[in-house]
């Protein structure tokens, strides 16, 4: 019923779903948003280019104030991080303590230009992470338990202070989806690493991107067979997608010479 001044039940759906869309842009998360779109917000912000490869999901370049939340394959985490790390980015990692450094270098990051803080206590978490924002580039956060409320509250405090905030995990309306869709050289079970095939998907499905990783770099993806048996693949401790790295004696040596998979 409208007579009154009153508004029947439809109209208040609708004004509280528009009240709750322009709080959620408002603090940098509603989900669903393209990352093709030139968002206002954006638009005094400096950006770094990005590779053509992955000109389909970031077509105006990887954005400062960006917040992203990344699913899937932490390599889909490090490649954005590398993006921004070899324009010269300062990069900071939270509580990712099984990172490896040896894919992160051929991703892109420059460790001389990276803090790691590989565990922080949870309650402990947000005033790191803020600190991170007030004094890096990029701040990349491991997956963990955060507050909706905390996430929303460092978005906006990564676009006020014009930094990328990478979230791994994290429901936010900036999303990218990586998943490792072939390895290649391993074709009878065991044996050396010579390419990984990822998958970047916009979560809104308006874009996406494939990149083959080898021990020299990365660059698009030609072909791919879709591997089998990855469903068994991990990611943990010092192992990157089912491979184990030889740990660099430095940073500045960090070229990988043998990855071998685990297991048959």
């Amino acid at each position: 019923m409208v007579g009154g001044g009153i508004m029947d039940t439809a109209e208040r759906l609708s004004a509280a779903r528009s009240v709750l869309m322009q709080a959620e842009m408002a603090v940098g998360l509603n989900v669903g948003r393209s990352l093709r779109t030139e968002d206002p917000e954006w638009a005094d912000c400096e950006c770094w280019d990005t590779p053509e490869p992955l000109s389909e999901i970031f077509p105006s370049g990887l954005r400062q104030g960006m917040t992203i939340g990344l699913q899937g394959s932490r390599l889909a985490s490090l490649l954005l991080a590398g993006v921004a790390s070899s324009q010269g980015a300062w990069v900071a990692c939270l509580g990712i303590p099984d990172m490896s450094w040896a894919i992160a270098s051929i991703l892109g990051v420059d460790l001389d230009r990276t803090v790691c803080v590989p565990r922080c206590p949870h309650s402990m978490l947000p005033q790191a992470i803020s600190a991170a924002i007030d004094g890096f580039d990029v701040v990349l956060v491991g997956r963990g338990v955060l507050e909706l409320r905390d996430m929303r509250v460092l978005a906006r405090r990564a676009l006020s202070r014009r930094v990328l905030l990478l979230g791994e995990g994290w429901d936010t309306r900036l999303g990218v989806d990586g998943a490792l869709v072939d390895i290649e050289g391993t074709e009878r079970g065991a044996g050396h690493i010579s390419s990984l095939t990822l998958r970047l998907r916009e979560s809104s499905g308006s874009g996406s991107a494939c990149v083959a990783i080898t021990r020299h770099g990365w660059k698009a993806a030609e072909t791919f067979h879709s591997a089998r048996g990855l469903q068994s693949v991990s990611l943990r401790g010092g192992k990157e997608a089912g491979y184990e790295r030889e740990t660099p004696r430095s940073h500045s040596n960090v070229a990988v010479s043998s990855l071998q998979v685990v297991g048959s």
